[in-house]
This record gives structure tokens, C-alpha cells and sequence, in this order.
């Protein structure tokens, strides 16, 4: 059942390990959270890790209030932008501006 799940990851598992310890998320939660990500439906997540619809609902609620969202595209802006921020890239650096004469179109100074 995990390979089916495994095969859509985005982040490798150390960047899953630091956004479970960012939002304090449960090993189920964690796992519901990689389902959400793969974009699996909620009875196909149950169905997965083998717990009823019932409970995989309460699991989803605990994490929707734990990441302070009220939709799964919530959450999922939520994690990507929690990984953006501990993940920052360096600003792209640019050439140096260069004056060109008009006439000419060759560099001055």
C-alpha cells in the first residue's frame, strides 16, 4: 500500500521529517498528509493505511486545525510555502548593466 503512495512524493524524507516537526504532525498525520500530496481521495486513503472513512475524517480535521487551514489546496499552499521558506534559493544574479552608444552600439566607458 506505501509504494503506491511512495511513487508520488514530492519531498524526500528528510524534507517530510522537518515538516512534521514544523507542524508537530502525528506519524498518521504525516502519512495522510503524503496521501493529500499524491492527491488521493479520502475513502482511497482510508482504504490505504486501513482504518475507516470515519477515522481518516477525524485525522484530516486534526491536521486541518494543526496547519490552520480549511481545505486540502489550503494545506497544500501551506506545506509548499513552509518548504519555500526553509528551503530559500539564492537570488539569480544578473550581468552588470552596460551604456551602449545609440550611434555606434558599442559599450562606453
Amino acid at each position: 500500500a506505501g509504494q503506491a503512495v511512495n511513487a508520488h512524493l514530492l519531498f524526500s524524507d528528510a524534507e517530510w521529517r522537518e515538516l512534521a516537526e514544523a507542524f508537530e504532525l502525528s506519524e498518521r498525520e504525516l502519512e495522510i498528509t503524503k496521501c493529500l500530496v499524491a492527491d488521493l481521495k479520502e475513502a482511497t486513503i482510508a482504504s490505504l493505511l486501513g482504518i475507516s472513512r470515519h477515522t481518516g475524517h477525524t485525522h484530516l480535521e486534526r491536521l486541518y486545525r494543526k496547519l490552520e487551514v480549511s481545505s486540502r489546496s489550503s494545506l497544500l499552499v501551506r506545506l509548499f510555502a513552509r518548504y519555500i521558506e526553509a528551503n530559500p534559493r539564492p537570488a539569480p544574479v544578473s550581468a552588470p548593466s552596460r551604456r551602449v552608444d545609440r550611434r555606434t552600439r558599442r559599450p562606453v566607458g
